[in-house]
């Protein structure tokens, strides 16, 4: 799947550059490495990703969402945001664990060093506000600065 947006987006920009791009999102959570690798190629491209929640945005979701163009981040008004922090099922022998654990604390500092820069919160907020799951209506999203606006009835 990451792949295949990424491809697309690759070739929208392309095809026309500086063109905006409008990226629906609806997710569930997912993959920490395809979501960097997507959020990487948004800030890549030189066409202006604009994004719009439609439901929900679970944590990888919700980064891309902020990752949007700025004053381009859309929400609807009954979707939800959640952030919390990344988690993995360590499988393997007590280094592996080791290793496994090392890079959840390396990626958690990512994807905060990204909202950060995207929200404005600082990493220190977004770590004590992360610690448990952290539910956003559309006007929180807003203040928080996970969005910039929500969209009404055209």
């Amino acid at each position: 799947m990451a792949n295949a947006l990424i491809a697309q987006l690759l070739h929208l920009d392309a095809e026309s550059p500086g063109q905006d791009i409008n990226l629906y999102i609806n997710c569930e959570g997912g993959d920490l490495s395809a979501m960097l690798a997507i959020y990487d190629t948004m800030q890549h491209i030189q066409s202006p990703v604009v994004t719009t929640c439609v439901g929900q945005a679970i944590a990888v979701g919700a980064v891309l969402l902020a990752g949007g163009a700025k004053g381009r981040r859309n929400i609807l008004p009954h979707a939800r945001i959640v952030l919390h922090q990344p988690a993995t099922r360590g499988q393997g022998t007590i280094p592996d664990l080791i290793l496994q654990a090392d890079e959840v604390v390396r990626m958690r500092a990512e994807i905060e060093a990204i909202l950060a820069t995207h929200t404005g919160q600082s990493p220190e907020t977004l770590r004590r506000d992360t610690d448990r799951d952290r539910v956003f209506t559309a006007e929180s999203a807003l203040d928080y600065g996970l969005a910039d606006q929500i969209l009404g009835p055209r």
